[in-house]
């Protein structure tokens, strides 16, 4: 079911999806030392606030799930200001976001030290899943309070 658009709230949407799809972009454009530079800091932030340390490997592979997880909720965000969010919808976010995830990859062949991965693709695709099951469920606790305060 199409929606009439709101004009500023479908400029700021485009912009703030467009900007995390460039944020991605930028992150996988960096070598393997610049990135493992960055993940470094990161782990040790994360290691001065938890009560236990993580490896390299599993902040990067959180990084890697947050990022999608977001762009999930972005591609949602998006496609809301054109038509109303249903299980269409949040499957097209879903393959959008998969369809991303595996472009970002073959983006990193072209990249210094870096290459695909299909676990990453997996695991992209597995926080933007978990964004989308948020919004769904969302969606169907108001459509239950909905209709359980029209019946009291």
């Amino acid at each position: 079911m199409k929606k009439k658009a709101n004009k500023s709230r479908v400029f700021l949407s485009w912009a703030i999806f467009l900007f995390w799809e460039a944020l991605i972009f930028f992150f996988s454009s960096q070598g393997s030392s610049d990135s493992s530079e960055l993940s470094g800091g990161i782990m040790e932030f994360i290691n001065q606030i938890l009560p236990f340390s993580i490896s390299l490997h599993i902040t990067r592979k959180i990084a890697h799930f947050t990022e999608f997880f977001i762009l999930g909720l972005c591609t949602i965000n998006l496609l809301n200001c054109y038509q109303r969010v249903d299980k269409k919808t949040l499957l097209y976010a879903l393959v959008f976001c998969f369809c991303y995830a595996c472009s970002d990859e073959i983006h990193q062949i072209f990249v210094e030290g870096r290459g695909p991965s299909i676990i990453d693709v997996c695991i992209d695709t597995s926080g933007s899943l978990v964004s989308i099951l948020i919004i769904l469920g969302i969606q169907k606790y108001k459509k239950r309070k909905k209709a359980y305060n029209k019946n009291r």
